[in-house]
């Protein structure tokens, strides 16, 4: 089947098998016809049940981007149900689906390495199909080039971003899915101008008020981001078009993510007190930091999230010394050795979502306290 509508030629050998029968008593093509359709059943049941198991476990990322043990399970026990059962056909939505499923299993398990070693696999499968299906492509891609940045493998990243954006529509969500995950690569790559380039792109194009609100809110948080390093002197092109940052209006766009105390509230946080550094408004730091506080002795524990759990200590750190850059750097030397040891993670499952490595974030956040404090 070329193009793989199974549920359309089940209907059809349905009615063939039925046609040969009443019209000639054919025994032979009803035979043939009626093979068919058995072999199909079994193919359309495995298809419609393993996207039920897929949108199943998708479910509960969407707008809650934490950490979730309790998906280990029931993804094993979804890709077994999977491979138990029985068909001797396959199919464009098999095949992604099918690695889809397999894929969320080692994405939950945190196994990035074979993470992409699956998403190979399905993408040469995919492409090796008479008719290209951008949307399964695509959609493999997206996992395959999170997990390469994750393991700092850029080029491959940068490789997989490329390969969307050739095959995808302008202005479709998948287009600005892409440019999403290029936005996050040029900030952990610090091409800060590229990222600025990729902002303009995505946030002028005019079928940027039609993505997802949550999507939207993402990118507000980069402009957040972009805003502070056009500030702290990282991005050098020309940058007039970034409006002036106002905390209170940002938070005000961003109701999803503020709401979700699981999820974006890290980075919202953080650069909130990273602009009002730059502002030199300590008032504001003082008491984004006291949230902070409260928000890591609430939701965060050191072995899901260590990561943010050390900055977060070295931000208290920080406000203790009275913003003095030494003593705040001298202070923060083995909280920052042991930030830096633990990797990022930058795909849905967890809290520690970067929009800016904190590493780069420390050093530009110190690079901003004066000497004797305030």
């Amino acid at each position: 089947m070329m193009y793989d509508f199974t549920y359309l030629s089940i209907n059809l050998c349905s009615k063939l098998a039925f046609y040969h029968v009443q019209a000639f008593g054919d025994r032979t093509k009803f035979s043939y016809f009626n093979e068919k359709l058995m072999q199909l059943n079994k193919l359309y049941a495995k298809e419609i049940t393993i996207e039920a198991r897929l949108w199943d476990i998708v479910s509960y990322y969407v707008r809650d981007k934490s950490t979730k043990k309790f998906i280990v399970p029931i993804a094993e026990k979804y890709v077994k149900e999977m491979d138990d059962m029985d068909s001797d056909m396959t199919s464009r939505k098999l095949i992604h689906k099918g690695y889809l499923l397999r894929i969320s299993k080692s994405m939950s398990e945190n196994d990035y390495n074979t993470t992409i070693a699956l998403c190979q696999e399905a993408l040469a499968k995919l492409e090796a199909l008479p008719i290209m299906d951008v949307s399964a492509i695509s959609g493999i891609s997206f996992q395959l080039i999170a997990s390469c940045t994750h393991l700092k493998r850029y080029d491959e990243a940068k490789a997989g971003i490329e390969r969307c954006l050739k095959i995808q529509e302008v202005g479709r969500q998948s287009w600005f899915k892409t440019l999403e995950l290029n936005m996050t690569l040029a900030l952990h790559t610090r091409r800060y101008d590229e990222a600025w380039e990729v902002f303009q792109k995505a946030t002028s194009h005019k079928g940027f008020a039609k993505i997802p609100k949550h999507w939207q809110e993402t990118w507000k948080i980069f402009e957040a981001w972009l805003w502070f390093l056009k500030g702290a002197g990282q991005v050098k092109a020309s940058s007039s078009a970034i409006k002036p940052f106002k905390v209170s209006k940002f938070l005000n766009e961003v109701p999803e993510f503020s709401k979700d105390k699981r999820g974006m509230n890290v980075p919202i946080i953080v650069v909130q007190i990273a602009i009002a550094l730059l502002e030199k408004k300590y008032d504001i730091v003082m008491d984004k930091v006291e949230a902070l506080s409260k928000y890591k002795l609430r939701y965060l524990d050191r072995d899901n999230n260590f990561r943010s759990a050390c900055f977060i200590q070295m931000i208290v750190v920080m406000e203790k010394e009275n913003f003095r850059r030494k003593q705040t750097i001298t202070k923060c030397k083995n909280l920052l050795a042991d930030l830096s040891s633990s990797p990022i993670d930058i795909t849905d499952q967890s809290y520690d979502i970067e929009i800016l490595p904190l590493e780069d974030t420390w050093e530009f956040i110190t690079s901003l306290l004066p000497e004797k404090g305030f």
